[in-house]
Order: structure tokens, then C-alpha cells, then sequence
């Protein structure tokens, strides 16, 4: 894969597989002994309601080796050098499903060999886990979702194999999503969708190692207290997100309107909280059977400690939905939102019946969080059990990420590619993305 560390560019080879941090065998130990209890437990508590509700439990060992290229082994911004990469990764896949409840959960220790800088090398362990239950049929369902990795505290991406190789260079991260959603109907005219999401970025130790650690704020103590429990104050992070959803009904076949309501708070101790207030009513109209307009409009309070971010008033978008045939899905909107111009598309292309094309491009605001929380629940389960990315069909780290460690807001560009397929007991994965940010600790666009 060739990354440029200008834009933030992901080519891939086969398949796509890039880490920008390392870790090594010395916190196995504590891996085994505290960052796996978590999900065990997990396991053990949602898999219980799900035996009795007559699901299939499944464990299936796994195993792959694959190889890959990065044009920037040491994320340097000047004089940058080429490695090739080979991740072995063993673990096993632990899955029930029944007829109200799935269940998914990867464990795996992942060793990294470069060819060049074998600084780097080393074995870091992986839980990714996601599931959803179905208490009342048709009517009320539970999802979640977890992640459990090893990433780099250090504030500036543009540092040494070795400095990135030190033990005090990393931490391990505890991602979770928890969401409750209630569904009414009445008759085929309306469905209505309440939901809460918690979600919560948790990190074993402060921001440490040869760069400035992340700020954070005194707090008093009380002389019981164990001052570890407030080290990470500055960097973990907790979002609240409820919305109401008003959607046509089956009755309409040629209309379609969804009325949103949303709120969102995202709040790091220390840090000012981030907000975001939104009505959205979104209409499709079917002219044809293959091409459909899209109509939005609502209004919006975002609020931010970056003031270049925060935003109020109203919002809206016009697009087109084209299906010019069972090949084709293409997607677009124009229109303002977060207080500018906003663009979104989404394509997708069945190259014939082994290979598919999938790729999108949006605008948002976005925190750490949110940013973690999208890679972790859009993950799909793939035939083999595992749990990949829809785009590249490739395991993939949610807390990976090439840009600094921040707890700030900030204005995000992406796109997203991907080629994946089947072709008898062959599997091909090809992805790329393409990411910017803009905040206010930046003086320029990353």
C-alpha cells in the first residue's frame, strides 16, 4: 500500500493492511491477563441469553499471512523510506445466531515482520466483537459493539521507528457502543425508530513517550483516591446520541419521506463538550424506475470549541438517485450543511457476478470518537465468520488511524474505495481511502 503523508493517500497492493504503530512483546503479559477479561466477559454474558434462545454456537480458529508495502515506513514528512510489511495473524472466531440474536467475536494476536526496520517488529493483540438481540419481536432490539487494540499515545505522527517502538509510545484502547432502539409501525402508513447510543473511547494509560503528553486538566483528589483512575482524563471520551425517526410506511411505493430528529454530545474531561442539534426531512420521489430526486431541508446547531465549526441555521440538499440498471447504484447530494457547501456520493458497481465496486465521499464534523465508532459499526461479517470492512473486505483496526491524537472537533473530507470478490476458493480485496482534516490546533489542512 503507497501512503502519502501529505493527504493521507492509500493505494492498495493486495491487500490493503497499513500500521502506523507498533508495539511489542513486552505487554503480551498484561494483554492476556487484563485486556481480554472484557470481552470474555462479554462473551460469556451475551452468548448466555442467546443459548437459550436456541442459537448455534459456533468457535472456528483462524489463521492468515499477508504481505504489503507502505512508501513511508517512518511517517516522516521529508526523506521517507520504503519497507514491505508481512502481518501473520492467528486467533479464533466465536459466533452464535439464532433466530433473535447474533452474535460475532474476533480474537486474534497479530505479529508485524519488516523486511527493513525490524524496530517495528513485534505482536499486538486484537478483540474486535459486535452483536445485536431481539427482546420484542418486530418491535424492540438491542446492538452493541466492541474493539480492543493496542494504538500509539504519541501526539505527532511524524516520528522515528524507534521512538514509536518504545513501550511508553502506547496504549491499549477500549472502544464500546451500546444501543438500545424501539420500533413502532401503524399500519403500512408509518414507522417510527426511537434510539440511544453510549459510546465510550477508554485508554489503559496517559499520553506518554518523547512528545508532549496531551494536556489535562488539575483535578482535586480526595485523599482516598487513586490518582491513576484520573491519568486519563484528557484523552478518553464519551458521546451521547439520541434520535427519532419518522419513515412512509410500505403503503408508498413510488414516494418516500423520513422526518430525523437527532442530538448528539461528546464530551472529554477538561475539554469544552461538542454538541449536535438536527431536524432533517428527506424526500425521494421515483420518476422512473431508475432514476429518483432527492429533496432535503432542516436546520442544525452545532456547537464546538472551534469556533470555525460551530454552526446554526438552516440546511438542505438536492440529489439524484439513478439505477439505470441491476448493475448500478449511484447516490448523490449537493447542498449546505455544517455551515458550508456539503457533497455526498455513494456508488455501487456489480462488475459481474464475482466482483463488486463499492466507493463514497462525504463531508462531516467529526470527533476521535465518532471517527472510531464508524469504523467499528459499519464492520460487516464475512462468510468466513470474521468481521471486515465493506469496502476493502479486509480485517481492520478501528482505532488505527494516521493522524495525530486529538480530542478536538474537526472538519473531515473522506473517500473511501473498494474491489472485492469471489472466484471459486480465490478471494480478491482491493481497497483505497483518502482522508483531510481541518481543526483549529491545525494551522493547515492534514
Amino acid at each position: 500500500m503507497l501512503r502519502s503523508e501529505k493527504d493521507k493517500f492509500a493505494s492498495l497492493t493486495h491487500p490493503i493492511r497499513h500500521r502506523q504503530n507498533r508495539f511489542d512483546f513486552t505487554d503480551l503479559a498484561l494483554v492476556q491477563t487484563g485486556s481480554l477479561v472484557l470481552p470474555a466477559a462479554l462473551c460469556l454474558f451475551l452468548l448466555a441469553p442467546g443459548l437459550a434462545l436456541g442459537a448455534t454456537f459456533r468457535i472456528t480458529p483462524t489463521a492468515d499471512i499477508s504481505e504489503s508495502y507502505t512508501d513511508n515506513v517512518q511517517s516522516v514528512s521529508e526523506g521517507a523510506e520504503s519497507d514491505l510489511i508481512t502481518q501473520t495473524q492467528v486467533g479464533a472466531n466465536f459466533a452464535a445466531n439464532g433466530a433473535r440474536l447474533n452474535l460475532n467475536l474476533n480474537i486474534s494476536a497479530v505479529h508485524d515482520y519488516y523486511l527493513e526496520s525490524d524496530g517495528l517488529n513485534g505482536i499486538r493483540p486484537r478483540a474486535l466483537g459486535s452483536g445485536d438481540v431481539e427482546l420484542w419481536q418486530d418491535h424492540f432490539f438491542i446492538n452493541s459493539s466492541v474493539s480492543m487494540s493496542e494504538t500509539s499515545t504519541q501526539r505527532n505522527g511524524a516520528r522515528s521507528a524507534t521512538d514509536r517502538s518504545l513501550p511508553s509510545n502506547r496504549t491499549q484502547l477500549l472502544l464500546y457502543d451500546f444501543s438500545p432502539r424501539l420500533v413502532g409501525h401503524l399500519g403500512r402508513l408509518l414507522e417510527a425508530t426511537l434510539q440511544y447510543s453510549h459510546s465510550e473511547s477508554r485508554f489503559s494509560k496517559p499520553a506518554s513517550g518523547v512528545t508532549t503528553a496531551l494536556p489535562i486538566t488539575p483535578v482535586t483528589l480526595p485523599i482516598t483516591a487513586n490518582p491513576n483512575l484520573f491519568r486519563n482524563q484528557g484523552r478518553d471520551q464519551k458521546s451521547d446520541d439520541y434520535s427519532l425517526s419518522l419513515d412512509t410506511g410500505r403503503y408508498f411505493t413510488s414516494f418516500s419521506s423520513q422526518l430525523i430528529f437527532e442530538k448528539s454530545t461528546t464530551k472529554s474531561p477538561g475539554s469544552q463538550k461538542e454538541t449536535d442539534d438536527r431536524v432533517d426531512l428527506v424526500n425521494e420521489y421515483q420518476i422512473t424506475r431508475q432514476v429518483a430526486l432527492i429533496a432535503r431541508a432542516g436546520y442544525e446547531d452545532v456547537g464546538s470549541g472551534d469556533s470555525s465549526l460551530a454552526s446554526s441555521g438552516a440546511t438542505g440538499a438536492f440529489g439524484v438517485h439513478l439505477k439505470p440498471g441491476p448493475k448500478v447504484d449511484f447516490r448523490t447530494e449537493y447542498g449546505r450543511r455544517f455551515g458550508d457547501p456539503n457533497l455526498s456520493a455513494d456508488l455501487t458497481y456489480r462488475i459481474s457476478s464475482f466482483y463488486t465496486l463499492n466507493a463514497s465521499y462525504e463531508q462531516s464534523i467529526e470527533t476521535q470518537n465518532s471517527t472510531r465508532l464508524n469504523q467499528l459499526n459499519r464492520l460487516t461479517v464475512a462468510p468466513d465468520g470474521r468481521l471486515v470492512d465493506p469496502f476493502s473486505g479486509s480485517a481492520r483496526d478501528p482505532s488505527q488511524s494516521s493522524f495525530d491524537l486529538s480530542n478536538a472537533a474537526f472538519r473531515q473530507n473522506l473517500f473511501q474505495m473498494g474491489l472485492s470478490g469471489a472466484f471459486g476458493r480465490n478471494t480478491i480485496n482491493l481497497g483505497a481511502d483518502l482522508t483531510s482534516r481541518e481543526s483549529a490546533q491545525r494551522a493547515s489542512k492534514e
